[in-house]
């Protein structure tokens, strides 16, 4: 069996290796909400736009050094949140917002998803969020993307990656191995009725 779902691309570098105004270089998590919202439904998505710096005042706008969404987790990201959402965490009100909920053993350190069972829930609940550890260019650095099929051939595993490249492909092995582990690591729409939307073979 395989499956590989007709997800919608989101590119959060739309002009890649270039500083532009129409790049979100730390909105990974935000183009990865678009796609799996856009799964279901087209239209705009509202994310978290707390944490987007054009809410900031125009001198540490400046001092950023981009326009668009700081990262989640980061300590930038923290502060926004108190000082214009109220203090809560961006992970849950993200997860509201986008009508997200964890994936069952998402944070259990020794936990490894098998293909059987991405599968099975990629046919049932439609793309998965993921979090994970993205080695480019000599830097790890947290990233987020959405997982959007799974085949039989290596490497398996088929997923969006907001940094320019639709399509990606990764072994299951490796994709355990970098995923994060913490209770909203790894989300999937809530609900369970969808029409499975598939690329055509």
């Amino acid at each position: 069996m395989a499956v590989y779902l007709d997800v919608p691309y989101c590119n959060q570098l739309s002009v890649p290796e270039a500083c532009s105004d129409l790049n979100d270089p730390t909105g990974c998590w935000y183009c990865s909400a678009c796609m799996i919202g856009w799964y279901f439904e087209a239209g705009p998505r509202q994310g978290l736009p707390e944490l987007h710096t054009s809410r900031l005042p125009a001198d540490i706008q400046g001092r950023a050094g981009f326009t668009g969404h700081v990262a989640t987790g980061s300590a930038d990201a923290a502060q926004m949140m108190q000082a214009f959402g109220g203090g809560q965490s961006e992970h849950v009100l993200l997860a509201k917002r986008e009508h997200l909920t964890p994936l069952p053993h998402c944070a259990e350190a020794r936990y490894a998803y098998s293909n059987a069972e991405l599968e099975r829930l990629l046919r049932r609940y439609g793309p998965i969020f993921f979090y994970w550890q993205k080695t480019r260019d000599g830097q790890t650095y947290g990233h987020a993307s959405v997982l959007v099929g799974v085949r039989q051939a290596s490497p398996d595993l088929i997923f969006h990656d907001p940094e320019n490249a639709p399509r990606s492909s990764m072994d299951l092995s490796e994709w355990n191995a970098k995923r994060q582990r913490w209770k909203y690591s790894q989300m999937r729409r809530e609900g369970v009725a969808h029409q499975i939307r598939q690329v055509p073979a």
